[in-house]
């Protein structure tokens, strides 16, 4: 069963009056799960790989479907025995009857270089072999809207009409940074935040799902669902077809749940009309594009990369300073030696931590 969209067809025009501009909206988190049996020879091979990775101490290779995940020594979601990762996300198994058999989680970077439905399909496609006919059942999923021309301020926190009791406004030199509303595990719970500062830090990819549309002077505002099973459950999402079918139905729901409204003298802050805002807001596209995954990794490859150097240039100066060398270029065959040292001593060639490295980003 799916919902339709209490809007009609999702148009990405706004509210006359309003001066909001919708940059991207859609799906950003999605989570589910596939129930059935593990067939024995599945279990076996994921036991035998386990018990190889708890022995080394670390990830080991594992096919699955015909590529290749990692298999941790340890749990995923401290539920799930059998833990897969890959550079596109998560994969836990259990042979559990108290629990779906696998669970999956991709990463955003995949999510949205290939656009969630794609997503889905590549992981369900992998897993098939775990759930011979097992049905992708949702789990959770964020819904989200990213917007111009609008800036809240922590005084409209009294302004929201929401159902739920829980409520915290963030705040650094007196400017609102972040509104919450609800409790993080619960049915649902939003989060209204500056995307802005988060996409400054390194998910520059953002930029290309804005699209011209977008302003680099002005700060980007995000609106943001999660939304939990039970809820999905009551909404009759039960399936990733009926999610991706109904994702208005939802939209529509929790832009209820929570709005935004207008002062009145009416003692009843839910009877205060919509603000306008709001009503754009409502009438989210929820049209994710796909960035492409050269667009996505290749930009968080990059941040990654400024980040170690930072990291790499602070323990370099620390190392200098205890046998004080103050020249780069005396230091650099320093800790050549060091490295090469701590290669014998422990017989791990610095070349196999690379390679170690290179298959958990999913480099050739």
């Amino acid at each position: 069963m799916s919902l339709p969209s209490p809007f009609g067809d999702l148009s990405a025009q706004l509210v006359t009056g309003s001066a909001v501009c919708e940059l991207a909206s859609g799906i950003d988190s999605l989570y589910w799960s596939l129930n059935g049996v593990l067939p024995d020879r599945e279990l076996e091979r994921l036991e035998a790989h386990r018990s190889m990775a708890e022995g080394a101490g670390e990830t080991v290779p594992f096919l699955l479907g015909g590529e290749e995940f990692g298999i941790e020594p340890f749990g995923f979601m401290r539920m799930y025995k059998f833990h897969l990762v890959h550079p596109h996300g998560r994969i836990g198994v259990t042979a559990s009857k108290s629990l779906p058999t696998v669970y999956v989680q991709p990463n955003a970077e995949f999510l949205h270089g290939v656009g969630p439905e794609a997503c889905a399909g590549w992981f369900n496609e992998l897993v098939s072999g775990l759930v011979p006919g097992g049905v992708p059942k949702a789990s959770r999923v964020d819904l989200f809207m990213d917007l111009q021309g609008w800036d809240p301020t922590p005084e409209m926190r009294d302004r929201f009409v929401t159902r739920s009791s829980h409520r915290r406004v963030y705040e650094n030199d007196r400017k609102m940074t972040a509104l919450q509303f609800g409790k993080r595990g619960s049915g649902v719970h939003s989060r209204i935040y500056c995307k802005s500062t988060e996409v400054a830090a390194g998910s520059v990819w953002w930029h290309d799902l804005w699209g011209d549309a977008w302003d680099a002077e002005r700060p980007v505002w995000r609106i943001e669902f999660e939304v939990h099973r039970v809820v999905l459950g009551q909404l009759g999402i039960d399936s990733l077809d009926d999610l991706f079918a109904g994702v208005g139905g939802i939209w529509g729901y929790l832009t209820e749940w929570l709005s935004l409204r207008v002062p009145a003298a009416d003692e009843t802050r839910s009877r205060w009309p919509v603000d306008p805002v709001w009503e754009a807001v409502s009438h989210a596209s929820l049209r994710n594009g796909a960035a492409g995954l050269k667009r996505t990794y290749g930009a968080n490859r990059e941040a990654s990369l400024r980040r170690i150097v930072v990291s790499m240039r602070g323990y370099m100066s620390s190392y200098g300073a205890l046998i004080d060398e103050t020249d780069v270029e005396r230091l650099g065959p320093c800790l050549t030696s060091v490295l090469h040292e701590w290669e014998i001593e422990t017989g791990d060639p610095f070349s196999w931590q690379v390679d170690r490295k290179k298959r958990r980003y999913g480099l050739p």
